[in-house]
C-alpha cells in the first residue's frame, strides 16, 4: 500500500514528517504543536473524508488541494491561531456537511463557497473576533442543522437566509447581537426550532 508524507513544521522550530496510507479516509493531526503545515499531498488521498488540526498553533491554512478530494466531508480546525481562512476550495466537496472553527482569532469569513454544498449541516465560529458575518448562502443550505456563532463581537445580523433551513436546531448568539429579519418572514409556512426560539423571545426585529 502506497505511503504519503505530510510535513509540518512545529512550534519549537522542528520539522516533522507523518506517512499515512493513500487510502486513509481520516487524516487527524490533532495536538501536534503544528504552526505550519504544507496540505499539499492531500491532492493523492482520493477518498479522505475528514481532515483534524484542532488544537494547534495555525495562523493561516491552505485548504486549495482539498478541491480534488470528492468526498470530503469534515474539516476541524478548532483551537488554532486562524486570522484568515479562504473557504473557496470548499465548493468543490460537494459532500462538505461540517466545519469547526471556534476559538480561533478569525475577525472576517467569507462563506459564500458554501452556497456549493447543498447538504452542509454544522458550522461553529463561536470563540472568534467576527464583527460582522453574512448569512446569505444558507439560503443554499437547506439541511443546515447547527450554527454556532456566541462570543464574538457581532453587533447585529440578518437571520433572513436561515428561513430557508427548516432543519436548524442550534443557533447560538449572545443577547447583544441586534438580529433582524425581512418582515414578510413572519409569515413563512414552517419556522424551524432556533428560530422558532429567537421569535418567541421577542430577539427578532422585522424589517
Amino acid at each position: 500500500m502506497a505511503k504519503i508524507k505530510l510535513s509540518y513544521t512545529r512550534v519549537d522550530g522542528k520539522q516533522k514528517t507523518k506517512k499515512f496510507p493513500d487510502k486513509t479516509l481520516t487524516v487527524n493531526l490533532a495536538a501536534e504543536e503544528i504552526a505550519t503545515i504544507d496540505l499539499s499531498p492531500l491532492e493523492y488521498f482520493p477518498r479522505l473524508q475528514k481532515l483534524s488540526l484542532a488544537l494547534n498553533k495555525l495562523t493561516s491554512v491552505d485548504l486549495s488541494t482539498l478541491r480534488h478530494c470528492s468526498d470530503f466531508h469534515t474539516l476541524v480546525l478548532d483551537r488554532n491561531r486562524l486570522t484568515q481562512l479562504d473557504l473557496d476550495p470548499l465548493q468543490y466537496c460537494e459532500n462538505l456537511r461540517v466545519i469547526m472553527l471556534y476559538e480561533n482569532q478569525l475577525e472576517e469569513v467569507d462563506l459564500s463557497p458554501l452556497r456549493h454544498c447543498s447538504i452542509f449541516q454544522k458550522l461553529s465560529l463561536n470563540g472568534n473576533r467576527l464583527g460582522q458575518l453574512d448569512l446569505s448562502p444558507f439560503s443554499h443550505c437547506k439541511q443546515l442543522e447547527r450554527l454556532w456563532l456566541d462570543n464574538n463581537p457581532l453587533r447585529a445580523l440578518d437571520i433572513s437566509p436561515l428561513f430557508d433551513c427548516s432543519r436548524l436546531k442550534t443557533l447560538t448568539l449572545d443577547d447583544s447581537v441586534a438580529v433582524f429579519a425581512q418582515s414578510a418572514l413572519q409569515k413563512t409556512a414552517w419556522i424551524s426550532d432556533a428560530l422558532g426560539e429567537l421569535i418567541r423571545r421577542n430577539k427578532v426585529d422585522w424589517r
